[in-house]
């Protein structure tokens, strides 16, 4: 007959005291597998511009951490109305943000009546360190498919949670929060659980963390993160 009482404190969290074993060879090899896509992802992220805005660009000019901004100009000639992209270079991710312009054909001429690229050239020019202006004309803008490996990865993360062993740390739910909310927690759990990559077995803990636990110190950490250099990777 099962016992109601270890039914509810296994609900809780509690597991028992025993030794687990290292999974077999496919299993360690697909979480080596998701690791390596992690970093990887990570890497390309950080060359890849960050969605930001323009008082973000005129605020890293000021403190001289500029070195190339690369404007998208409308083609000569031409009236157009709408938000134009800028990226800009010098800290350890590029920012990419938008600038309004707007013109229109009077007679048979062009004439500008918006056009914040003469704010962002002029804040260019006060800056205390020397900054590359270029401008090109629809080279900013994305197309094909982009693949990106962290995603990728991340969701492999989520399949070995959610079709895995039950984890040593932590509840699935626990973990699903951290991941969720604390993306770089993905790698903790495919090096750690259920068992960490470089043992051949670990104890299960006395007790686990929770969900509602790990809610709670997802949300902390999620602003956390947002404040630092690492966070603009998931912007």
């Amino acid at each position: 007959m099962t016992n109601p009482g270890a039914a509810t404190a296994v609900w809780h969290g509690t597991v028992p005291d025993i030794p687990v074993r290292q999974q077999g060879p496919a299993a360690v090899v697909l979480r080596l597998a998701i690791v390596v896509g992690l970093v990887a992802g990570w890497a390309q992220l950080a060359q890849m511009p960050a969605s930001a805005s323009l008082d973000e660009l005129f605020s890293d000019l000021q403190r001289g951490v500029v070195t190339r901004i690369t404007l998208d100009r409308p083609a000569p000639d031409s009236a157009t109305s709408g938000e134009l992209p800028v990226q800009w270079e010098g800290s350890w991710r590029p920012g990419r943000a938008s600038y309004s312009y707007e013109s229109e054909y009077v007679g048979s001429r062009v004439t500008v009546q918006v056009d914040e690229a003469a704010r962002i050239r002029a804040a260019a020019e006060r800056s205390p360190a020397p900054v590359e202006i270029v401008e090109v004309t629809g080279g900013l803008y994305e197309s094909g498919t982009t693949w990106f490996l962290h995603g990728i990865a991340w969701f492999g993360a989520l399949l070995v949670l959610v079709g895995g062993p039950q984890p040593r740390l932590a509840t699935k739910w626990a973990w699903f929060w951290l991941m969720y909310l604390v993306p770089p927690t993905a790698l903790a759990l495919v090096a750690l659980e259920p068992v960490p990559l470089w043992r051949g077995d670990a104890r299960w803990r006395a007790r686990r963390l929770t969900g509602g636990w790990a809610l709670l110190i997802g949300l902390v950490g999620a602003g956390v993160l947002s404040e630092t250099a690492f966070g603009t990777l998931f912007r």
